[in-house]
Formats: structure tokens, C-alpha cells, sequence
């Protein structure tokens, strides 16, 4: 069994445009004379490999630690779509995603994200967990839209993936998310395993 590490370095990831910046500052430091090495973290919870629930979208709907955790681990399908210049639609989403997959990863290489009619496509198959290489799953003129069909389905989204080193096919997928009471997304370490 192999373990793919399929999160982003959070502070070298590319920040969403208008989210603020990762900042690490070490607030303690041995070689300054200190007895310990402490440092402090200032983030957007969707930086870098992180959980949108969907409270991201639909006020009152679940927040990150409302969600089962079931849904963050189990098997998982990584789909690559190397040969999609163009967003996604629900018929390459019908073409593509596996039957009875609850948990899909799309390996786009930054070329393509989701449109709303994949997202339907998506909640009609039954899917609890989508993921994507990129800073968000949707794309850039159906962001909202997006998010909001799954968010309504009860669809996590998994965002910031690393997957140029996984190829297409069937794993296990650890995505669990920091624990923060009431917010809509929130960091996780994702790893996949494999043979």
C-alpha cells in the first residue's frame, strides 16, 4: 500500500483573489534566546487543501464540524482529465465519473473546473465528496452557482489538491478537516492510498 500526499503546501499555495495572504510569523525562536520555538498562523480557511462545506454558499446549512466525518475518508475515484480544455460540463461528467462513486477527485491540471450543469450531474450520481487541483471547483463564471447546487445537495467540496503525481483510477481518500465549531470550510491534510 502507497501514501500519496495530495494537499498543498498551505503557505506557497496560491491565495483565492481577494482572500488574504498566509502569514507565518514565529513568535518564540531558540536561536533568540528563547527556550522553545513558538509560532503563529494568520490564514483564510480556504487556503491552500481545504473543505468547503456547505455553509460556504447557503446560510444556516451544515458548517465543517456539522458534517459527518464519514464523508472525508472512504473509497475515492481520481479522474484525470488531461484531454478537457474547457469547463465541465454534465455530459462529460456522465461520461466520466464512475458508476456508484460517492467521493470523486478531478485531476484537471488547472485546464478546467466545473459548470453548473456538471454539479447537477454530479448530485444526481449520488456523489457526497468532489475535489479538485485548483483553488476552487467552479468555474469562474458559474462560481456561485456552483457552489450553491452542491452546497443544497449536501456536497462537501475538497479544494487545492495536489494530484500530478496520482494517476486516474480507485483509492482511499483522508480528508479530514480541522475541527472549527460553525464555519464554512476549514483546512485538512488529504491523502490518498493506493497501490
Amino acid at each position: 500500500m502507497r501514501i500519496f500526499d495530495i494537499s498543498t503546501e498551505i503557505t506557497s499555495a496560491p491565495v483565492f483573489p481577494g482572500d488574504p495572504p498566509t502569514e507565518v510569523c514565529r513568535v518564540r525562536s531558540i536561536a533568540d534566546g528563547d527556550e522553545y520555538n513558538l509560532t503563529a498562523l494568520s490564514a483564510c480557511l480556504h487556503s491552500g487543501t481545504h473543505i468547503d462545506a456547505p455553509l460556504h454558499y447557503v446560510d444556516g446549512a451544515a458548517a465543517v464540524s456539522d458534517i459527518e466525518l464519514t464523508d472525508f475518508m472512504g473509497e475515492c475515484a481520481v479522474i484525470a482529465c488531461n484531454a478537457y480544455h474547457e469547463d465541465l460540463t454534465g455530459a462529460d461528467i456522465e461520461q466520466l465519473l464512475p458508476a456508484g462513486v460517492k467521493r470523486v477527485l478531478f485531476k484537471t491540471l488547472g485546464q478546467c473546473r466545473l459548470t453548473r450543469s456538471a454539479s447537477f450531474a454530479l448530485v444526481a450520481a449520488g456523489v457526497k465528496l468532489a475535489g479538485i487541483d485548483s483553488p476552487s471547483i467552479a468555474a469562474s463564471d458559474d462560481e456561485a452557482a456552483v457552489h450553491r447546487e452542491l452546497a443544497l445537495a449536501g456536497v462537501s467540496v475538497l479544494e487545492g489538491l495536489t494530484l500530478r503525481h496520482v494517476q486516474s483510477g480507485r483509492y482511499t481518500l483522508f480528508a479530514l478537516p480541522i475541527k472549527i465549531e460553525g464555519t464554512e470550510a476549514a483546512p485538512c491534510r488529504a491523502i490518498l492510498l493506493g497501490n
